[in-house]
This record gives C-alpha cells, sequence and structure tokens, in this order.
C-alpha cells in the first residue's frame, strides 16, 4: 500500500502540484488516510484468519 501511494504520489499528484489548491490536497489528503485504514483493516483480518505474512511464513502469493 506504501509503494502504491508512493507511485501515486511521484506520478501523478506531485507534477500536478502546482494545480491543486487547498481543498484538492485535502481530499488527497483524506483519501491516502482512508487507504491507510483499509490496509490496517485488511492487515488485522489477515492477522485473525491466520493468513497474515509472518517472519517465519514468507507470503505466499499463490492465493491471489
Amino acid at each position: 500500500m506504501e509503494q502504491s501511494m508512493s507511485i501515486l504520489f511521484d506520478m501523478v499528484i506531485n507534477p500536478m502540484q502546482e494545480k491543486l489548491d487547498v481543498d484538492d490536497l485535502q481530499t488527497i489528503g483524506l483519501i491516502g488516510v482512508a487507504f491507510k485504514i483499509m490496509a490496517e483493516k485488511a492487515h488485522a483480518y489477515e492477522k485473525i484468519i491466520g493468513e497474515a505474512p509472518s517472519e517465519e511464513t514468507p507470503q505466499d502469493f499463490s492465493r491471489n
């Protein structure tokens, strides 16, 4: 999630920064916070159901 947000910032938001007003920047900030909350909740859910990767078990992408 952090890598995706970083790429979006570098490719989309940063180049348009001069054209964005305060409301636009606040909206983008709120979207970022929402994405972060969703990622945290998804990770917590994965931990609950036992599918979260840990240091002992590397991430298995076969379930995607």
